[in-house]
């Protein structure tokens, strides 16, 4: 099945490249996650053994995109066992001769290419793209304030050590609701508030459904101190103007010092977390002032013109 990544490094912007059988087309699809265009095969993050064989063995170019930094991940502390696991294991038999058969490494962020650039051919730096668009302020005129965690199970380690702190807050605001997803028995404190609704990981394409349809106030993304969520890409940012929510993120990742004014970064301090959690839930006009400021500054990431303008340099090459 096709990846989240692949979606959003590629087929968003360009699947009318794609060769189909009621339409000719330059790219042809090879595998889930896998791409030919003349001698050029393109794969992004993985796929199955065959195909991940195919671009080892390629006669001609060999284009791989990273989207993780795999080699933190596996002994991320943060992450569970399993997890850990998976990618201790992709990294030894697969990630590894990749980077080193690939003629280019396309990285998904700074913290990122900085890892591979030693160990990879060459890199350049891609940024996701979404086919939605921000959304408008229409629902800062509702009563209740809803907070968001978009993250998926490999984000529990940067939720939990802001629990208390949104505990804190709901016990004090009454008016504010939180919504995050997570498998029972992650998060047991935030599950038993009564304000909190968890909700089940959800498949990509359910995923990109539900968060065209979504509107929050606030959106959260913490992340730990650690080299794997360090690397991590824009794309939580996109996210969260998608569903028109101020978002409050961790000062050190890298992404955030783009934004100016569009968001807010909080430090390690003790206490930051809440003092910036209960002064925006306090302050609406200005989370929908830091909406407006983020729409137009991330919009790189809802025009597919610089993808398809990246891809049309790399494939040609």
């Amino acid at each position: 099945m096709g990846l989240p990544t692949t979606d959003l490094y590629f087929r968003n912007a360009c699947a009318d490249w794609l060769h189909r059988p009621w339409r000719r087309g330059p790219v042809r699809r090879i595998g889930s996650n896998t791409f030919t265009i003349a001698d050029t095969l393109l794969l992004i993050r993985r796929d199955t053994p065959a195909r991940m064989h195919d671009a080892l063995n390629w006669r001609g170019r060999v284009v791989y995109l990273v989207d993780d930094d795999i080699a933190a991940g596996s002994t991320c502390r943060h992450l569970p066992a399993d997890y850990r696991g998976r990618l201790a294991r992709f990294h030894a038999d697969w990630q590894v001769p990749l980077i080193e058969r690939a003629d280019l490494v396309v990285a998904t962020s700074p913290a990122l290419r900085s890892v591979l650039d030693p160990i990879a051919n060459g890199t350049r730096l891609l940024h996701p793209f979404w086919p939605h668009q921000p959304a408008g302020l229409d629902h800062f005129s509702q009563g209740e304030t809803r907070m968001v965690h978009l993250g998926s199970g490999s984000h529990r380690g940067g939720l939990m050590q802001i629990t208390p702190a949104l505990l804190t807050t709901l016990d004090a605001e009454p008016n504010v609701r939180l919504t995050c997803f997570g498998r029972p028995g992650e998060h047991p404190a935030l599950e038993q508030h009564p304000r909190v609704s968890m909700l089940r990981p959800m498949r990509w394409w359910r995923y990109r459904r539900w968060i065209a349809r979504q509107r929050f106030h606030i959106a959260l993304y913490p992340l730990t101190d650690s080299p794997f969520d360090a690397a991590r890409s824009a794309n939580k940012l996109a996210e969260h103007a998608i569903v028109g929510a101020a978002g409050i993120c961790s000062g050190a990742w890298g992404p955030m010092g783009k934004l100016d004014d569009a968001g807010i970064c909080v430090g390690d301090a003790e206490g930051a977390w809440e003092r910036a959690i209960r002064d925006l839930v306090r302050d609406r006009a200005r989370a929908a002032d830091i909406v407006g400021s983020a729409a137009s500054t991330l919009r790189l990431l809802f025009d597919p013109v610089h993808q398809r303008e990246f891809w049309i340099e790399v494939l040609a090459a």
